[in-house]
């Protein structure tokens, strides 16, 4: 989950980075969960913390004597934070109201009317309906309108997007009533749907690029994770034909450790293999073997990283790469070696905690330094603007000692996994002014009168939109006026020099709407530099993995 210099030119999947990258920015990285983690911490019997009974007393003294009056459990929760904020940036709190959320999508499904949705205007618009939920079955389309849920008005009042998807969400077998309203008719259309329970596929798409290479992109290691995957090779090896692989791992935030090993242990003929190790402080080494069971006809294999490659997915990419299994095409990972796991709190909060270090096969560690949390924080601003982005010179080893794969190449730790081929970002995805423009598009289509509706109805197939759909003039006129409506500060003419981007933008961003995620992941990699370079270093005679340095 980019890259000429003038944005005339930019290729379909760059048009998404800004939005990703935002997303990937506010949610954080998904933590190397041990799979275990709901069990009770192993805690010596009669063991209580040093200052515990200081912290009694002091709360004990504000309940008592403290001038106004204050909320308890906030202070404790704080105090909670402010503890863990000494330590590692991947320790965390989780308040007992968001445990539930924080563990969905790694839980692989989750109980609802399957829809997405945005916010407009205080108007709930449907973006999509998941694939074979309850809501694609009832009928909602892309471009709905939800103004009722329940007996209950949604349309017009400031909305929260977390109280919508409270509202939607519910557990399976109960209804919800929904009152929407469609594009071009008067009359609310009434639904009546059951929730039940929805899929959260981590294998995003997988297919046959060349007869003789498979593809598949994986977005996170969840709990089905290794299930999905033997699932997709299945279709895609069905023949026993030997083929290459093209694994991306882009934008892959991590996941539970078990899963990645699993699905590792699918490279390997061999049992015994090395994949990964943890040790920590008060956890023994444990290491990950394979299993001596490689059920595909797997040849040369390619993994496709970013900087947001994190966690769970650099165990992958790393183990490969230190076997020689591997050549890792892209940019350098994010650095997340420290594994959590995750401690339930009698009041259903959580913590995750850090107890051990990964190592990858050839003793490097990737975890990049953390001792300064500002710097950790903003390392991704760092890296744009020391150019690593753009330049594979500009990437600077943070540790000296060398490593070594099992070919004698020469591999770095402390700093992500490096890739063995470089693939550079386009400047032009980081300018302010076409990010602005971005974040209008979704608005625009979902508002435009017809535009939506007409443009589903006229393209069955994906290829045949992509192929013929181009916005014309007065489209790009209307898109200039709603821009100028939402954000007056933008430069008019700017606006209309930009128009062959605007183009491209929402070409684009219509394909993903009216589209399935993995058709239009398939179509995007017609042009994708990442998935063109991986298709040029398997082309070459020989081994993908280059000789000995």
């Amino acid at each position: 989950m980019l890259f000429k210099n003038n944005y005339q030119t930019l290729k379909p999947v760059q048009i998404w980075l800004p939005l990703l990258l935002s997303c990937f920015l506010v949610a954080g990285i998904l933590i190397g969960l041990n799979l275990g983690s709901g069990a009770a911490a192993d805690i010596p019997e009669g063991y209580r913390p040093p200052q515990a009974d200081k912290l009694t007393e002091l709360l004990r003294y504000i309940e008592a004597r403290y001038v106004d009056e204050v909320d308890e459990s906030k202070l404790l929760e704080e105090a909670i934070e402010s503890v863990l904020q000494q330590l590692d940036p991947h320790s965390d709190y989780i308040p007992a109201d968001a445990v539930e959320d924080e563990n969905e999508s790694l839980q692989g499904s989750f109980e609802g009317i399957g829809v997405e949705f945005m916010i407009i205007r205080d108007t709930v618009v449907v973006m999509q309906p998941i694939r074979g939920g309850p809501s694609a079955i009832a009928g909602l389309q892309a471009g709905d309108r939800i103004v009722r849920i329940g007996d209950e008005s949604v349309a017009g009042n400031p909305l929260n997007a977390d109280v919508v998807t409270k509202k939607l969400k519910g557990v399976k077998g109960t209804v919800v009533h929904l009152g929407v309203l469609r594009a071009g008719e008067r009359d609310l259309r009434e639904f009546e749907i059951e929730r039940g329970e929805i899929p959260l596929e981590s294998v995003e798409a997988a297919y046959l690029i060349r007869p003789d290479i498979a593809y598949l992109r994986i977005n996170r290691f969840s709990h089905t994770t290794f299930k999905e995957f033997i699932e997709a090779m299945n279709s895609l090896y069905a023949d026993n034909q030997s083929r290459d692989l093209i694994l991306d791992l882009r934008q892959n935030h991590g996941g539970y450790l078990q899963q990645a090993t699993r699905l590792l242990s699918q490279f390997f003929a061999q049992a015994g293999v090395l994949l990964t190790y943890t040790e920590g402080r008060q956890v023994d080494r444990n290491e990950y073997r394979s299993q001596g069971r490689m059920y595909f006809n797997i040849g040369e294999v390619v993994v496709l990283v970013d900087e947001s490659t994190a966690s769970a997915s650099e165990i992958v990419a790393g183990a490969l790469q230190d076997h020689d299994r591997a050549l890792v095409v892209g940019r350098r990972t994010f650095g997340k070696g420290l594994v959590q796991e995750q401690y339930g709190l009698k009041d259903g909060s959580a913590v995750r905690l850090t107890v051990s270090r990964y190592y990858l096969p050839s003793g490097r560690s990737i975890q990049k330094p953390f001792s300064d949390r500002s710097s950790y924080r903003d390392d991704w601003n760092v890296r744009l603007r020391s150019g690593e982005f753009f330049e594979a010179s500009a990437m600077v080893p943070l540790d000296s000692t060398p490593y070594y794969t099992a070919g004698k190449r020469r591999v770095y730790g402390s700093s992500g996994v490096w890739p063995d081929v470089f693939v550079p970002m386009d400047p032009a995805v980081q300018d302010p002014f076409m990010m602005a423009v971005q974040q209008l598009l979704p608005g625009f289509i979902y508002t435009h009168p017809g535009f939506f509706p007409r443009l589903r109805e006229q393209y069955a197939a994906i290829g045949d939109f992509m192929d013929s759909y181009e916005p014309d003039g007065a489209t790009l006129a209307d898109f200039y006026d709603y821009a100028h409506a939402e954000r007056p500060e933008l430069d008019p003419e700017r606006l209309r020099k930009a128009a062959a981007q605007i183009r491209v933008l929402l070409r684009t961003n219509l394909a993903g709407y009216l589209f399935d995620t993995k058709e239009l992941i398939e179509t995007l990699n017609e042009d994708d530099p990442f998935v063109q370079q991986a298709l040029e270093v398997l082309a070459g005679e020989g081994s993908v993995i280059p000789a000995e340095k």
